[in-house]
Order: C-alpha cells, then structure tokens, then sequence
C-alpha cells in the first residue's frame, strides 16, 4: 500500500515541478494552474488511502494553494515582498524572494520535496520518520499558510501578520482539520480499547501520542486553540502513562465521588485504567464534536461550550494527580482504597491486531488502488458473464463438428463398400479413377476436420478457462474485507457494555474474510443491533456470572467465514441463553398461539418468534433494546438479500445468532422452471424444495387443489394464475416449488423444471419501475434472457388467492357509479393492519391491504384510478413508508393522494422527517384511537373531493 503512495508520487513529481517552473513564467495560465491541483489532489488521494496523514496535510494544502490562486480573477501577485516576508514568520529559507510568484514557486517546490521524503522512507521507519520529522512538517504547514495569506491580502495593500489565518471562514483550513480528526479517531479509539489490553505496550502508546500530536498540530496551524489544549491535554496523558506504565495497574483509585472536580460519570471506574480510557475516550469525541461543527457555528459553539470544555481539562489534570499520587488542586480528601479485586476491564481483542503503526494490516506489499464506479464495476461483471455465455456455445458447435466427424467416418465407410462392391464389375479405367479420387477426397477432409476439431476443442478449453478466471477476478473486485465494516464495533461494545455496568470481551475472527460491498454496507446495522441485544439480553451482569461461576466478563464472538458456497457471520455471546418456558408464556400472553400449540413447539420454533415485528421479551423500553424491532429489521434484511437466520441457544451457556447470506448479490444460483413456454428463475435460496407430485396423490376441488408435502397440507396455486396468463392443468405431474416460511407454505405449480443455473444478476431498467413478481432478469447459458422471479410478491399473492381475495380492486368495481371510497392500508404488523381495515370496512369504506411498501406500490401500479387515501406504517420491510410517500409524491397522477402515517415512533425528528417526504397526518400507534383515526380520514377525504 505504500508503494501506491510512492508511486503517484513520483508520477506527479514531474508536474508538480514542471507545471511550477512554467507558471513562474505564465502566471495567467489556468490550464497549468488545473494540472498542478490535480497532481497535489491525486497524491492527496493516494495518501489518504495508506493513512499517510501528514502527507494529506502537505498535499492538501498545495492544491488549496493552487485552487486560491486559480480563483484570483488577476495574474498572480507581482508586489514586492522583500524586507516584508521576515515579518510574517516564513521560513527564512524564502526570505530573500521579491516577488510573489517567486515565493509560490519556491514554497510549493519545497513540498514537493517533502512529499518525496515522506515517499522515500523506508517502509519499517515511515511512522518514526514523520515522528522525527514532524517539526518540519508542521512549518511547512505554516509556510503554506502565510502564502495563502498574503495572496489573499497583498490585493488590498495589506501584508499578513502571523504565520496562519485568524479567522474561521478560511474552509480548507478548517477541512485540514477535520481531515486530521477523521484519520485519526479510528486510531485513538482501537488504541485505547488495546491499552485497556495490555497497558504497557510501548508501541500503543507510542501511536496514542502520535495521534493526539497529528490533531495538535492540525489544530495549531487553522488557529482552534481550544481543540490544541484538549489534544495536548491528551497527550501529556499517553506520555506520563508511557513514562512509568508499570504503575498503571499499582494505582489505587481514591473514592471517586469524593473526588470533588472528577464528574459523577466517571465514578464507577473499577480501576485506574478503565478511568483513563473513559476520559480519553471522551476526548476524542471531543475533538470529533469540534471537527464536524458547520464552519458558520465555530465561534459561538466554542463560546457555548467553554464551561464543559474547561470541565474536560480539568478530568485529565486530576487524573494526572491521581496518577501521580498527588492532592488534586481543587482539594478533595481521597480515602484509602481497598485492594482492587475487581475483574478485568472491558478489552477489545482483534484476531489481527495492528502494533505500532496508525497504517492497517495489508495482505500484499504492491496492491495499488484505482477509483471504480459500483455502475462500472456491475458492467464489468455483467460482460464477463455474457463472455462466458459466449464461450459456452462453442462447446455445442465442437459437439456439432464431432456429429459431422462421425458421419463423414460413415461416408467414408459407405465409399470403401461400393469400392468393393463394384471391384467385382467390369469398370473402365475413368470409373476407376473417380472412384479412388472419391476415397482420397473423403480421407483428406476427414483427416484435415480432425486436425480442425482439435485445434477448436483446445481453443474452446483456453476460452472457457479464461472466461472463467475472468468471471472470477469480476466477481473478486466487489469484494471488500469484514474488517473493513467492523470498525467501530469494539468502542460500542465497550461504551454500551460500561452503560450497562457489564464487562464485556469483544473478539473478532475472519476480518481478511472477503465480503460482498453491497452486503457488507447491509450489514453494519444488522450485527450493531445483534451485538446491543447480545449485551444486554444475553449477558448477564458481572455479579450474577460469578454466582454462576463463570468468568465475569462476558464474551462476544464476531465471526465472518466462508462456508459450502455461503458466508456465515455469527454473533455468539457465553450468557444466560433463551430462557424457552419464559418465551412460551410471552408468545401465549400476547395472544400469537393458543396454549396448547405453545405447548407443541420445539425449541426451534420457539425462537422462530424472536423476529416478530414488535416482539420483544424486555418488559421495559430502554435506550438500548425493549422495543421489539432490532431482530425484525436483522430478520428482514437477511431474507431481502436472500439468506437465512438461525438462533442456537443453550439456556446458561450462551445464545449463538448465525447469519447465512450469499457470497455476492451479483450473481444468482438458481431453479429454472418453464411457464407457458417462457423460463422463469426461483432464487434457490428462498425455495424449500422442487417436487414432482403424481396426480393421484392430489385431491381436486373447486378452490384450488391440494396435496401433502412433509407432512403439511400444501395448496397448490398455478404460477400462470400469478402472472395472469391461461392455466393449463398439468398431464400426469404436477411440478411444485415449495416456498414459504414459518407456517405459510405455498405449492407453485409450474409446467416443468429446466435446471439449476448461476446467473449474472442485472438490474431492469429503473425507468420500469418496481414490476409486480419480478425481481431482476439475466441472460441464460444459451444468451436468452430470463426473468428472476420476486418470491416475496409471489408469497403474497398466493396468499391472496389461498385466502379468496382479489388482488386487487377490479376495473369493473371500479367504472360501478357511487363506489364507496377506497383506502389503501400497508403495514407489516397483521395484528395492525386488521385493526385499520375492520375500523375502516365499518365506516363504509372498501379496503385494500398490503403487507410493505413494495406490495403497496405493486397495488397503487395495478388499478386505473388512484385510492382515495393511503394509510401507511413507516417502518416496514422491503419499502419504508417514508420512500413508498415520496414515490407517490413523485407521480403526477396520484401525487396529491392524502397519506396517514403510523407509527410506533414518537419522537419529533421522525414525525418531521415523515411530514417532510409528503404525509398529511402522522400518528403514533401508542396514542392511537379508534374514532379520532376514523374521523380524521373521513375529513382528509371529504377535503380532496
């Protein structure tokens, strides 16, 4: 990764230095001034990517360099500067320039050559190197500044009187900033959750000091005093635990809540580091609050915050005390402590931890990294299936020409026999020589096809082979690391687990495990709220796990892999486990099964439950779980990218939540079937299995026939009925796709299976829209395209039909005079969206029910006319409410359609975000009321019409 840094550096040095020397004689030249920003902003670029953070800065600030002057509507500056410059704090190194373009020159070439110094270091010494050299850097940064200041100034006759800006409009050098805080956050909190570790690890503390050092500076040269004292603070910490980190664990904590000064937060700490890491950690918050705030807010945030950022001071001073074994200056009496015999603290443990160096774990010294579009990487991914495609129908031309070889071996045959049969007739000698030519000719194409389909079959092996490599290098550059969607992981763990009062052990295994980029953005959230429910349902407190006689720290296990074609991330925790009786009495109470089938479910079945939308067996709702939606949205979001989930459980041991999803979302195994002449794909993954029903064994009706599978009545309903085409009864066997889930399962019929096949998934065109049924298409091994079917539109469908409801509202009802209203109701709770409809249905209204957001839009699509009124839930799986509003909004035929909201949410942020996508009335379902609900319908649509 490095060499990437050292490589756009010496490509751009060239540029660089070029482009200056002829910008020295062309000051008016803007498409030299264009080449040397994008020169600085590629080796920005390139830093950014190997975490070369002091290389960000220098670069960042030439191109801001460049883009100032750029900006200038007039030639570049052409006052003289000698005898002034010394007054501005430059470095005396460009104090004998006269003029401005002079100066630019010689600044900017001298970043050039520092950039290359930092390029050139050896790769085991870079991190030291910027350490040793960081004075160097920092007054260059400075240099910088003081020419953009005085480019800046000289056009009103004024000349710069400081070494940076002094005012906070400057944008890029408050960027500069930021960008210091960003890199290094992630250092200091992975840092400080190892020093938690292994306190006197000289390295971790080498690199804590240099991060707070990086943001120092960063701080010093944009001016925010304030954010230069919280990093030196910090600082001065890492370097007094560093001193003498074998005291760090001989430290005995006074009574913290007699410690006057030290905040109330702070009082728990078991131990003098658990205190360290805690104050720091708050720090760097800190200093990521005073990063982020809006450019236009600096001035009055620092002024509204100086109280609580003097408290923050004053946390580390005692601390520093405490450490030191001294009386804090604000006076406080600390009683002797007690031995600590706590438990260790919380720690993070990385599989591959990174040791003395800010940069991450690479896997191979030479990689080098260009920027790639997803829409570029999908066209790539796209053409290589197509060539494979390609490739494929050689292999039915080879088998032609090997027909052909076998026929011309039995023309050949045939000759050889008329030769014989006419050896024994009088021939003359022209007949004779026809005859043998005849043989020759024959001998010789046969001879010359061999030699062809030989030279073919090894052409068609070499296509096949590097269509297939092809394929797979497509395929393996959408592939990212787990790691890299994991970083933030151990700091929430360890900040929910001490909210908590828990202590918690974070490992993680398989961070090198490839991922999916589309599914590993999916499952940051899924594996945040798996990992809170963990902490907080699953593990119990440090007390009650020594009662047990467990280790009282709690253990958390992340882990990526690949497994038979599939990748497996499970989150497992050594806590309480399910308690299944507690369970059983839950899903009874809340009224989800009777007694008696309660009774009947296995353990599996049980936990099946969990992901309810709404189910939750927390009696109260905190901050951190209660509310019943986390494993809902887990559930929801593995079943959307085709995968499954299962919990395995053992009541005192731990619970162990295991996550199957596939490999890419690029490419699809699955069943081809036939209906009505054109092939359909079922994703394999969200099929049960494909059967072949004999006619005997399914029992007719009016309704739709029946039959047993696995011991479960299933009905059975023509996929062409789905569709809307003919129905044609199958002959003998009936061919069946089993789909469905917990206790809904669907026989589709179909008229017969084609096969497995993987398929390149390409997306329809957006223009279309959402197509009721179908998900995607593909192109089949033969270049035919297919489409991929929606199971999820396919499931409701069937149970529309299984239930005896129409889809939807028919155009005759609809061209009927004096219809009633119709009202469209979407919402993923049954017991929600029954209440709505039955309320609805009682006050005259006809009612169209949709299970998500996609089912709804599917129904809006299908009739002529537009409902009368949308009610709609905003969470809900597939299609949110909110983006189901602003699709409703977008369209001029039903855009002024009123639309009610309801929610479980009551907070004012979600209530303004749902009126803002285009809701006319949004009501919480807590405060929920049948008659105001009905009322306020009634006048929504009584003011449309």
């Amino acid at each position: 990764m490095l060499e990437l840094f050292k490589v756009e550096v010496e490509n751009n040095k060239t540029v660089l230095t070029d482009g200056l020397l002829a910008l020295e004689d062309d000051p008016t030249n803007d498409e030299i001034l264009e080449s040397l920003m994008r020169a600085a902003h590629s080796i920005k670029g390139a830093a950014r990517i190997v975490q070369l953070d002091a290389a960000v800065e220098v670069a960042h600030r030439m191109e801001d360099a460049f883009e100032r002057v750029r900006s200038d509507s007039g030639p570049l500056v052409e006052s003289i500067v000698s005898g002034k410059l010394s007054e501005t704090g430059i470095s005396s190194a460009f104090h004998g320039q006269t003029s401005f373009r002079g100066l630019l020159t010689d600044v900017m070439l001298a970043g050039v050559d520092l950039l290359w110094k930092i390029a050139s270091a050896p790769e085991a010494e870079i991190d030291s190197w910027i350490a040793e050299h960081r004075p160097e850097i920092d007054r260059y940064l400075a240099d910088v500044a003081v020419v953009q200041k005085f480019h800046a100034d000289s056009g009103e006759g004024e000349q710069p009187t400081a070494n940076v800006p002094s005012d906070f409009s400057d944008m890029s050098m408050l960027d500069l900033f930021r960008v210091g805080v960003d890199n290094q956050k992630s250092v200091l909190n992975d840092k400080l959750l190892a020093l938690e570790s292994d306190p006197g690890d000289p390295d971790t503390l080498e690199a804590l000091m240099r991060a707070a050092h990086s943001i120092k500076g960063a701080a010093r040269i944009v001016n925010l005093d304030v954010a230069v004292h919280v990093a030196h603070a910090m600082e001065d910490a890492f370097e007094s635990i560093r001193q003498a980190p074998e005291k760090v664990a001989a430290v005995s904590l006074p009574k913290l809540s007699e410690c006057e000064g030290l905040d109330s937060k702070y009082h728990s700490s078991a131990a003098f580091l658990n205190l360290l890491v805690d104050v720091m950690l708050d720090g760097v918050d800190l200093l990521a609050q005073i990063a982020n705030t809006p450019e236009s807010n600096v001035g009055g945030w620092l002024a509204d915050r100086a109280d609580a950022i003097d408290d923050y001071l004053q946390q580390i001073r005692i601390l520093l005390q405490i450490f030191a074994g001294e009386m804090p200056a604000s006076g406080f009496a600390p009683v002797p402590a007690a031995p600590n015999t706590s438990p260790p603290p919380v720690e993070s443990k990385r599989a591959a931890p990174v040791s003395g160096s800010s940069l991450q774990p690479v896997a191979r010294k030479a990689d080098t990294f260009l920027r790639v579009t997803a829409d570029n990487l999908n066209r790539i991914l796209a053409l290589s299936g197509e060539s494979q495609i390609e490739t494929s129908r050689l292999r039915p031309f080879t088998e032609g020409l090997q027909r052909f070889k076998r026929e011309l071996a039995e023309l050949n045959l045939s000759v050889d026999n008329l030769r014989d049969t006419l050896a024994t007739q009088h021939l003359n000698d022209e007949a004779r020589a026809k005859l043998a030519k005849v043989r020759d000719d024959v001998g010789e194409v046969r001879r010359d096809l061999n030699r062809r389909l030989g030279e073919l079959e090894s052409i068609s092996r070499r296509h096949h082979n590097v269509s297939d490599r092809l394929y797979e290098a497509a395929i393996a550059c959408r592939m990212r690391p787990f790691a890299d969607g994991i970083q933030g992981f151990p700091r929430m763990v360890r900040d929910i687990s001490r909210q908590l009062g828990k202590q918690v052990k974070l490992e993680v295994l398989g961070e090198d495990t490839q991922v999916d980029r589309d599914i590993l953005e999916r499952l940051e959230a899924q594996i945040t709220q798996l990992l809170r429910n963990a902490i907080d349902h699953g593990l119990e407190s440090p007390e009650e796990r020594s009662a047990a006689g467990k280790n009282p720290v709690g253990q958390l296990t992340l882990e990526a892999r690949h497994s038979s074609g599939k990748l497996l991330v499970s989150v497992a925790d050594d806590g309480r486990g399910i308690n299944y009786d507690a369970l059983r009495e839950n899903v009874v109470r809340k009224k989800l099964t009777t007694a008696d089938t309660a009774a009947r479910l296995s353990e599996s079945e049980l936990a099946e439950f969990l992901f309810l939308p709404g189910f939750s067996q927390k009696e109260q709702v905190t901050d951190i779980s209660g509310r019943g939606v986390g494993l809902d949205i887990v559930y929801n979001m593995v079943k959307s990218v085709r995968g499954t989930v299962r919990i395995q459980s053992e009541p005192g041991m731990g619970t162990r939540f295991d996550l199957q999803l596939p490999l890419t979302l690029s490419v699809l195994r699955s069943l081809l079937v036939e209906v009505n002449g054109q092939p359909y794909a079922f994703p394999l993954a969200e099929t049960q299995r494909a059967v072949k029903v004999d006619s005997q064994n399914v029992s007719e009706s009016d309704f739709l026939p029946t039959t047993w599978i696995d011991e479960h009545e299933i009905e059975l309903v023509p996929v062409a009925r789905l569709f809307e085409q003919p129905v044609t009864k199958p002959n003998g066997r009936y061919h069946v796709v089993l789909v469905g889930e917990r206790d809904q399962h669907y026989g589709l019929v179909v008229d017969r299976f084609l096969g497995e096949r993987e398929l390149v998934v390409q997306p329809l065109d957006p223009r279309l829209g959402k197509i009721q049924d179908i998900s995607a298409g593909a192109l089949m091994d033969d270049g035919n395209p297919v489409l991929i079917v929606d199971v999820q539109d396919i499931i409701r469908g069937a149970d529309r039909i299984c239930r005896g409801e129409t889809a939807f509202i028919s155009r005759e009802d609809l061209e009927k005079g004096n219809r009633p209203p119709q009202i469209l109701v979407a919402d993923d709770s049954l017991t929600v969206r029954e209440m709505e409809r039955q309320l609805l249905v009682h006050a005259g209204f006809e009612v169209t029910v949709a299970l998500d957001g996609i089912d709804a839009w599917n129904a809006i699509r299908a009739i002529p006319d537009p409902f009368d009124l949308i009610v709609t839930d905003m969470d809900m799986p597939r299609m949110s409410g909110i983006e189901l509003t602003e699709l409703v909004r977008a369209d001029t035929g039903i855009g002024d359609t009123p639309i009610i909201m309801i929610s479980y949410k009551d907070r004012a942020e979600d209530q303004q975000r749902a009126i803002s996508a285009g809701v006319d009335l949004y009501l919480t379902k807590g405060s929920f009321e049948d008659e105001a609900f009905v009322t306020e319908v009634k006048n929504r649509i009584r003011e449309r019409a």
